[in-house]
């Protein structure tokens, strides 16, 4: 699902609720490949001239480690077994990194992921 403007992860995830959906739960490699072909195939990398990035249903919002969002609004649900983690990543510099999304930026990071704070628009 594409969303026309940038939202919060809160709000990403509100809109697939909406739809009896959730935010994406990433639990193989092929999985993750699978997602890169379709990101790389539909050309979510820019948007007006922006690095792309999207939010995925990984977070550590009850603390304890990281977890994939559960189905509607709830905070967790299964630890999360499989990572793509960008190097040096998940960076707990502060306590507000709670969710994850993946970086879209085509010429270092293809489609890995980072977390930064829930409330930031993406």
């Amino acid at each position: 699902f594409e969303y026309t403007r940038m939202v919060t992860w809160w709000e990403a995830n509100i809109a697939c609720v909406n739809l009896n959906a959730h935010l994406a739960a990433i639990e193989s490699e092929a999985e993750q490949n699978y997602l890169n072909l379709r990101i790389n195939s539909f050309g979510y990398k820019k948007r007006g001239g922006m690095t792309r990035h999207l939010w995925i249903g990984g977070n550590n919002l009850a603390g304890g480690g990281w977890k994939w969002a559960a189905a509607g609004l709830g905070f967790t649900s299964k630890p999360m077994e499989y990572t793509y983690w960008r190097s040096g990543q998940p960076d707990y510099s502060d306590n507000t990194k709670n969710c994850v999304y993946i970086d879209g930026r085509p010429d270092t990071y293809t489609n890995t992921w980072n977390n930064i704070n829930c409330a930031c628009d993406l």
